[in-house]
């Protein structure tokens, strides 16, 4: 009867080890996962600027091609000179 005592004292010994073990373990897994979700939104929020950015330069280019684009008022322009 002891023996057995003492055998399964053992075996729920050896369980509870296991169990925080796994418990550790699964700390560190979801730390990780943590840290990847933070990296992940860091960089979503990098990729949102820098299409802000694009945004704002291909309106800055679109405007300049329509400044370039426009004719000039040839009437304003000084008449040649003929020459000599």
């Amino acid at each position: 009867m002891m023996k057995e005592m003492a055998d399964l004292s053992s075996q729920v010994q050896l369980s509870t080890q296991q169990q925080r073990t796994a418990t550790a373990q699964v700390m560190d897994a979801l730390e990780r996962i943590a840290e990847g979700s933070r990296s992940v939104a860091n960089t979503a929020q990098d990729m949102a600027s820098a299409a802000v950015n694009q945004g704002e330069l291909a309106s800055d280019l679109a405007g300049s091609e329509r400044i370039k684009s426009q004719k000039p008022n040839l009437q304003s322009l000084p008449p040649l000179r003929k020459p000599a």
